[in-house]
């Protein structure tokens, strides 16, 4: 599985890849993975500020609201009768799987440089759409990438938010799930290097 980021081709995002054989595509999708757990998956990134600069252009969304409308359309969509699709119901729980992280999470905040400002690399309209009762009730994990030098985990209400580092600087991360009371939760998450 792969979620396209801003350094991949934009038929990733539009569906006009070519299909691989042994990689699958998750971006703006639902996966079941269990009964009653979805990995729901968005590609791509907003533009990038370091105070009032911006840093990083967005890919492929010029500007931050360019992505809320997939999604909130990917989040908000109406609830499945029942888990016979990959789309989640009521009492599913969600791991969402991001390219960007939620622009409040110290996991999107990169600083390299002490003496400059730090560079905002997150998405606030994810962070804003993360913040409703509904989805602070079924997202119990994001696992997102985009900073990379902004390793480690975080939280956003009830939602643990991991960012495992780039592969290109040797990082990766591992996460444990586990189903207690109906509900899955992380156990937990670990941060590698090769």
């Amino acid at each position: 599985f792969f979620i396209p980021g801003n350094h991949d081709a934009c038929s990733f995002f539009d569906g006009t890849a070519p299909e691989v054989a042994g990689a699958v595509n998750l971006h703006n999708r639902h996966f079941r993975l269990a009964k009653d757990l979805v990995i729901t998956s968005f590609g791509g990134s907003v533009p990038a500020f370091q105070g009032e600069k911006q840093r990083w252009i967005g890919y492929p969304f010029d500007k931050a609201e360019d992505i809320e409308e997939g999604l909130r359309g990917l989040l908000n969509a109406e609830l499945a009768e029942d888990n016979s699709t990959d789309a989640p119901c009521k009492n599913d729980s969600v791991l969402l799987m991001t390219h960007v992280g939620p622009g409040s999470s110290q996991t999107a905040i990169q600083q390299i440089d002490l003496d400059q400002d730090v560079i905002k690399a997150g998405c606030f309209v994810l962070d804003k759409i993360m913040r409703e009762p509904e989805l602070q009730e079924r997202v119990f994990l994001n696992i997102h990438g985009h900073t990379h030098f902004a390793e480690g985990v975080s939280k956003l209400g009830n939602t643990f938010i991991f960012n495992p580092g780039a592969i290109a600087f040797d990082c990766f991360g591992i996460v444990s799930i586990e189903r207690k009371a109906g509900k899955w939760n992380y156990r937990s998450m670990e941060m590698m290097r090769i």
